[in-house]
């Protein structure tokens, strides 16, 4: 028997298809076919590979649809900014809070994370009211994470930030230590991330900052 068929034989048992053993092998398919036409169980590995390539091409039109769908969310978020910057731009604290956003917040339109990083509690409880008020059930999944030296007391730090932000102790995620030697020496109670996880929400704060500056010009 040829070794390249003894070899296609081999790979069909590992599930190959046709075109994967041709492609690999360089026989053409007929003659692959007529190799394997007596073995009894290639049918089945037939069957399988057929059950699996509509299992991927199924997945993938779930994912193409729900990115559809999450384009015309997002549309939909931009649309909803719009008409709220239309009420809210008046607002001094509306304002001020995107000021805030557009100075220490991530702005990068890839992510849907809403993050911003401060070592003064003014920035981080001001934006926390910001969303208090302009994002209102958005508020409670922002979370707080302090970026501490290895010298700073973790538990006067943790008590000062939660005072001044107003964030509930739950939502505290776990500290970030640098040992590096200086790390935030100078900085009392090191820096505090505030985090949100909300892609909707992001595509609305962007497109606010977006309206503000091109209203100024």
């Amino acid at each position: 028997m040829r070794t390249d068929k003894i070899h296609a034989i081999t790979l069909r048992q590992d599930g190959k298809s046709y075109s994967e053993i041709s492609r690999e092998l360089g026989v053409a398919k007929s003659t692959l076919s007529k190799w394997l036409a007596d073995v009894v169980w290639s049918h089945d590995v037939k069957i399988a590979n057929t059950r699996r390539n509509q299992s991927i091409e199924k997945l993938a039109r779930l994912h193409e649809n729900r990115q559809k769908m999450l384009e015309k969310r997002y549309v939909s978020a931009k649309v909803q900014a719009i008409a709220e910057y239309e009420v809210y731009s008046k607002d001094p604290h509306f304002v001020s809070g995107l000021a805030i956003y557009r100075c220490i917040g991530d702005c990068q339109q890839k992510t849907g994370i809403i993050r911003l990083s401060s070592s003064d509690h003014f920035p981080i409880s001001h934006f926390q009211e910001f969303l208090q008020r302009f994002c209102k059930e958005n508020e409670s999944r922002a979370k707080l994470k302090l970026h501490l030296n290895a010298n700073h007391n973790y538990s006067n730090c943790e008590t000062w930030w939660l005072n001044h932000s107003k964030m509930p102790r739950e939502r505290l995620l776990r500290t970030s230590v640098s040992y590096v030697a200086g790390a935030n020496k100078k900085l009392q109670y090191g820096v505090a991330t505030l985090i949100m996880s909300n892609k909707f929400l992001k595509v609305k704060i962007l497109k606010w900052l977006d309206l503000l500056v091109s209203s100024n010009g």
